[in-house]
């Protein structure tokens, strides 16, 4: 427990003998009567600093200058321009008109290419002339689709006319993308169907089970003839194997068809 001994002082500001508890005495150097004397000792202590921008002379309080404070400044105002003319930025060229213009370094680290303004920006573009695959007419197609992509159109209407024409795409036979399956093929059949692959992914890189799927497995054509409903020529598929035997039809026909002729499937028991 602290003792409430009283020791007697002066008033730092006004001079007035006070009375103050020895534990106070040793925390702090000096002392005052009350809040007054204490606000108004601090505010004549302080200190002439000149203003980092204009150069006009300011009183700064002692609590102010012992930060980490460098530059000192009137207002607002003064900090804004600052900050402006000695910004960490660096002098580059617009790569549109060739102005000279001052950008910030993480701006430059990022960035390849710079503006001064948005017009400047949309004026320059990176690119790259081609055809169109279906009417061919010269367009402007960025890098990056030129990357990606083999075949580039004017806008939607040619891309669709150009996907009818083609053959043997993926979800796409002759212009239509679905033909109506034969009148065999029902719900016992894909049951069955499932039941005899073990309700798992017949795909040999894949072999999921029917549980760990989010849909019930898909039963696949492997001639890619939905009125063929012969148990010979349907498999058991997941979703994303079935989605992939879609493109490349030889290559999968084959695959499929080699399982087949391995796992004995013309032995087993047809409907």
């Amino acid at each position: 427990m602290r003792k409430n001994t009283q020791v007697k002082t002066k008033c730092d500001y006004c001079g007035k003998i006070i009375n103050k508890p020895s534990w106070l005495i040793g925390l702090h150097k000096k002392h005052f009567c009350n809040y007054e004397c204490r606000n108004k000792f601090f505010i004549k202590k302080k200190i002439d600093v000149v203003c980092a921008y204009c150069g006009k002379k300011i009183k700064k309080s002692l609590w102010q200058m012992k930060g980490d404070y460098k530059n000192h400044f009137c207002d607002y105002e003064c900090v804004r321009k600052f900050r402006k003319d000695n910004s960490s930025k660096i002098e580059t060229v617009c790569a549109y008109c060739g102005k000279k213009i001052k950008k910030s370094l993480w701006r430059i680290k990022n960035n390849k290419n710079h503006f001064c303004n948005e017009k400047c920006q949309h004026k320059f573009s990176n690119k790259i002339k081609t055809k169109c695959s279906y009417c061919g007419k010269n367009i402007k197609v960025p890098p990056w689709k030129m990357e990606q992509y083999k075949s580039h159109f004017c806008n939607v209407k040619c891309h669709r006319a150009w996907m009818k024409i083609q053959e043997n795409k993926p979800g796409w036979i002759d212009g239509r993308s679905f033909k109506p399956y034969g009148i065999e093929f029902n719900i016992k059949l894909k049951k069955f169907i499932r039941h005899r692959d073990n309700y798992t992914c017949q795909n040999k890189n894949c072999n999921i089970p029917e549980k760990e799927c989010v849909t019930k497995l898909n039963v696949h054509h492997i001639d890619y003839n939905k009125n063929n409903c012969d148990p010979i020529n349907l498999i058991a598929l997941c979703r994303t194997c079935n989605l992939r035997a879609n493109g490349d039809r030889d290559y999968w026909k084959q695959y499929y068809q080699k399982i087949q002729i391995d796992r004995k499937v013309h032995e087993m028991e047809k409907i």
